[in-house]
């Protein structure tokens, strides 16, 4: 699944971000593997946080959460703590929501 709009601005490359600056999501992808995380992560792989919040509701509906059962649902809700806490999300109304 994936929520781009077209017609949607195009990115401009941009360099790597440093280990300890901000970083802002652009990936367009409802759900992702969750990956342990040894580095920088790149800002193409990273939902920023409205695309979380499509793809929280994506996973709470049954018609469109990812089959697997609940193995792929905790991968899901791993990979969007994870996408909130590098962009420093993490005590957002959002990350509420996917800790219950």
């Amino acid at each position: 699944f994936s929520v781009c709009v077209a017609g949607s601005p195009s990115r401009q490359a941009v360099s790597s971000p440093a280990v300890g600056s901000k970083i802002v999501g652009e990936s367009c992808e409802l759900f992702r593997p969750y990956v342990r995380l040894g580095s920088v992560p790149d800002p193409k792989t990273v939902r920023p946080e409205k695309i979380l919040h499509a793809s929280l509701a994506a996973l709470l509906d049954e018609l469109a959460a990812p089959h697997g059962g609940w193995q792929a649902v905790r991968e899901q809700l791993l990979s969007i703590r994870q996408d909130l806490l590098v962009q420093r999300l993490h005590r957002s109304p959002l990350a509420a929501k996917v800790a219950m």
